[in-house]
């Protein structure tokens, strides 16, 4: 790499691109609209990330507490008091991931204005990310914390929306009474409610993470190790069924686990579930009851009414769960379909349709606007 240094009064200093008088015009305006857009409306985060930092301790403290001394893992509360939830964990690793992302962000694009305006040297690092915007690419240092959008724009939009967004639900979850935001989805009682209660997947920076999590959480509450739960969707809501979804754990497999799990007398359990929203569909449309043919004058992408997620045991009792008449659709993370996040059962009128359905390469996405 070409040595730093140069990039102050004068400009002579010299980088990936040539001489910083020569390409700092250019990187100026990049700069500005970057740091003067979403970034500039975003929040720090600063006393969320103090408070998810304690929460991640105290989750530490409490499994070293309870490997010392051999107590149950799955336990729910500590001498301490209780264990935050694998939910509450996942969240405060967001949080810190959202303010590490702002601060880079922030700080690079200030820096590299400094530069640009030949108040500051030029670094190695900062030349590489400047030879990156310019050539409207992502720099290295960015792409190491989180792997986003491919343009510097939408990237940074991105960051900016996604700290807005967790911002707000690490607030909610803090306030939502007996078990943070999760606990909503057990709660609804129609359909304003269930739309209240819905979370975003493109709101998190790591969906796939909170997958696991509130896999982690099932088998918590079922006592069923986690490698014996399935996830299943559910659409009874829009039927105006709003009843929890339950398991039948009558003994056998997961049943009369620990930690609140299913104790084996057949009674049902309640398996922690959430709403999620913001879905769009693409080759078909979807009113949460059937498939339908999208016609031409229609768009490509339909959005999809408000789908409820929960992990049960491979063999469940589960209502409004069942495969029957069914169809497996991949739900994806962005328009490359490179990385699917799970599968949503979407209900057919018979089972005769899979194949036509199969054929017309249905998927949902968790975004309109990544398409």
């Amino acid at each position: 790499l070409p040595e730093g240094g140069g990039g102050g009064e004068g400009g002579g200093g010299k980088g990936l691109l040539g001489r910083v008088d020569q390409w700092a015009p250019k990187l100026r305006p990049i700069v500005r609209d970057l740091l003067g857009g979403a970034l500039q409306r975003a929040p720090s985060l600063i006393d969320e990330r103090k408070a998810a930092e304690g929460l991640q301790k105290a989750l530490a403290a409490a499994a070293a507490a309870a490997s010392n001394s051999n107590s149950s893992a799955s336990s729910s509360t500590s001498s301490n008091g209780p264990i935050p939830s694998p939910f509450d964990d996942f969240l405060a690793q967001e949080i810190c991931l959202a303010a590490l992302l702002i601060q880079r962000l922030s700080l690079d694009l200030r820096s590299l204005l400094e530069v640009a305006n030949f108040k500051r040297a030029l670094s190695a690092d900062l030349d590489l990310a400047a030879k990156a915007l310019l050539t409207d690419s992502i720099p290295v240092t960015w792409d190491k914390i989180w792997e986003g959008p491919s343009t510097p724009g939408e990237y940074v939009a991105a960051v900016a929306a996604k700290t807005v967004a967790l911002g707000v639900l690490w607030e909610r979850n803090g306030k939502v009474h007996g078990g943070g935001v999760l606990s909503t989805a057990t709660m609804v009682g129609n359909k304003s409610s269930v739309d209240g209660a819905a979370l975003e997947l493109n709101a998190f920076f790591q969906p796939k993470k909170f997958l696991a999590a509130l896999r982690q959480q099932a088998s918590r509450a079922l006592g069923v190790p986690m490698d014996q739960l399935k996830l299943v969707t559910d659409w009874s809501h829009v039927r105006n069924d709003f009843s929890p979804m339950k398991w039948s754990g009558a003994g056998g497999n997961g049943g009369g686990g620990k930690s609140g799990g299913a104790s084996g007398d057949g009674s049902n359990l309640v398996t922690p579930a959430v709403y999620i929203g913001g879905l769009y569909i693409q080759g078909a449309g979807f009113d949460g009851i059937r498939l339908t043919k999208v016609e031409a004058h229609e768009a490509p992408l339909q959005a999809i009414p408000v789908m409820r997620l929960g992990w049960v045991p491979e063999t469940p009792r589960v209502n409004g769960s069942t495969n029957d008449g069914a169809m497996a659709v991949p739900l994806y993370a962005t328009a490359d379909r490179s990385t699917v996040l799970c599968e949503a059962l979407l209900p057919l009128a018979s089972k005769e349709e899979v194949d036509g359905w199969t054929l017309g390469g249905i998927a949902l996405f968790q975004n309109a606007k990544s398409l």
